[in-house]
């Protein structure tokens, strides 16, 4: 009984060796697999490791990359800016040069406008008669296709004194040289001081002309005519509707050319009239055919004036009124016509007694060339 329960429990024994061997080689297998196992996921770190260090180098690059891009852009973003600023700029000035080439423009149009207006008056003026006296001028320096303006100068002679003329400026000059002068009239004796004139002459003149809208020009008008009766036919001419004309706010007769201004009330009357320019004109005794040009009025924009000495007249002062105003002058005129006394031949000659005044007008001394 003990026998066959020892051999029950050396089997029972032995079966449990044999399930603790198997559970051992099934451990060590497990063990074994678990190392395979260790071994791959080692391999597979090192290479997730590698394939981590190949992606952050790549993403360095990328920022990199990234990075110069951006400074790229940022340059390519500042120099289009500047770029867009300097053609803003540029366009800018070409909108200023435009501006300023469409002023200039408008200038020269305007200029152009007026020049043309000049040339369509310059057409219409009045026409002057023009002959040639045989006087001639030596050189061809390019003084063609000019005239002089011939001033007259006023100058205001006081009482007591006389203006004295010489043809010769040279006797002029001995009368100024010596200074004081004592002149024997009657049975007195006056002394009397001589001194130059000077006499404030033009040098520059700019005159701007234009064209009146209110005025009209008459001319070819017969001479010898009363003025008042011309006056007042050319009023009542003027004035009627059927002749183009109008209200009539002022007339003017002009003595040096013989012309009549007429000025309207209204605008615009006088540009029909002179775009008609003839006229057939009803005046005192018979009809005449008259011509009607555009009103020209000056401004001056620029004068300049320089004093000169007039080299031939000379101003006597303190002459007293001690007889009458004609026997006193002949006898300062004979004193100075006299050689001896420093004088010479007298053109002419002003005596102006005290207590009254007069005005001297002075022209330019023109010696015509044989």
């Amino acid at each position: 009984m003990m026998t066959s329960n020892h051999s029950e429990e050396n089997m029972l024994l032995d079966v449990r060796i044999q399930q603790i061997q198997q559970e051992i080689r099934r451990s060590q297998e497990t063990i074994s697999e678990i190392e395979q196992d260790t071994e791959k996921l080692k391999t597979a770190e090192c290479e997730a490791k590698q394939m981590a260090l190949k992606l952050s180098e790549r993403i360095k690059d990328f920022h990199k990359d990234l990075e110069s891009c951006d400074r790229e852009s940022k340059e390519t973003s500042f120099n289009l800016k500047m770029k867009l600023e300097d053609l803003e700029e540029e366009q800018c000035d070409l909108m200023s040069d435009m501006k300023g080439l469409q002023k200039e423009l408008k200038d020269v149009e305007a200029e152009e406008a007026h020049l043309q207006e000049q040339i369509k008056v310059s057409k219409a003026v009045p026409e002057r008669k023009m002959i040639f006296k045989g006087k001639i001028e030596k050189g061809t320096d390019g003084t063609a296709n000019r005239f002089d303006v011939i001033p007259q100068i006023r100058y205001p002679v006081e009482g007591g004194t006389a203006v004295i003329t010489f043809e010769d400026s040279d006797v002029a000059q001995n009368i100024l040289d010596r200074k004081e002068h004592e002149v024997e009239v009657g049975h007195c004796q006056i002394k009397i001081t001589a001194h130059p004139i000077e006499l404030p002459c033009p040098s520059y003149a700019e005159i701007q002309t234009s064209v009146c809208n209110k005025r009209i020009l008459v001319s070819n008008i017969p001479k010898d005519l009363p003025t008042d009766q011309l006056l007042d036919k050319l009023e009542i001419f003027f004035s009627k509707s059927k002749n183009d004309g109008g209200e009539v706010d002022d007339r003017e007769f002009l003595p040096d050319s013989g012309n009549v201004v007429i000025a309207f009330s209204n605008d615009g009357i006088a540009k029909t009239l002179t775009s008609k320019e003839n006229f057939s004109v009803p005046l005192i005794e018979k009809t005449c055919l008259l011509k009607v040009t555009p009103y020209i009025m000056g401004e001056i924009k620029d004068l300049k004036v320089t004093n000169i000495v007039s080299e031939k007249s000379v101003l006597l002062r303190g002459i007293p009124d001690i007889m009458e105003e004609e026997i006193l002058a002949d006898n300062l005129e004979i004193y100075f016509q006299k050689p001896s006394n420093g004088g010479g031949e007298v053109d002419a000659f002003l005596y102006i007694p005290a207590g009254r005044c007069a005005i001297a007008v002075f022209e330019q001394d023109v010696e015509e060339t044989e």
